[in-house]
């Protein structure tokens, strides 16, 4: 059985936090969720990798037997080079901090779960004006992330923060 998993995630830079979408598909059904991250996330990239994370751990939850492959689709390269271990890029773009090994080492944690699978990360070019499934389900999850994020800010701003 194939697995797709969409992810997106929105940041405050001022507050430092991110929200998340997730958008998971395969013959067993169609489970979405959304949110905000519950820990202070230091770059954009950071909360996309988060997102994807959360996913896979949601995945995992559903106790879906007979896995073969899980397509994750998502908009942020920067995550795919974490999460691929593409040293040259790593490098490239300065992403080898420690907040990214914290978060790759989850990553690795929650993948041992799916080690019967294989991952393959796919790359959604956002903002298009494409209309195919993936990019459609993309714009859902950015849609998503963007109003947890907003609401989130809007609270902040009441509280004087």
């Amino acid at each position: 059985m194939n697995v797709t998993i969409n992810t997106d995630a929105s940041f405050s830079k001022k507050h430092k936090r991110g929200s998340y979408a997730i958008w998971i598909v395969s013959n067993m059904g169609t489970v979405r969720k959304s949110g905000m991250l519950r820990t202070t996330t230091a770059e954009p990239w950071h909360a996309e990798m988060k997102a994807i994370v959360n996913a896979l751990a949601l995945l995992d939850k559903q106790k879906w037997i007979g896995i073969r492959k899980i397509f994750i689709n998502t908009d942020c390269l920067n995550a795919i080079h974490c999460f691929t271990n593409d040293a040259e890029n790593i490098q490239r773009w300065g992403l080898n901090r420690k907040s990214s090994k914290k978060i790759r080492a989850q990553y690795a944690e929650v993948a041992k779960h799916f080690s019967y699978a294989v991952i393959d990360f796919r790359h959604v070019k956002a903002h298009t004006a494409t209309k195919d499934q993936r990019t459609w389900v993309n714009s859902w999850c950015d849609q998503m992330a963007k109003e947890h994020i907003s609401e989130f800010r809007r609270k902040m701003k009441e509280e004087g923060k």
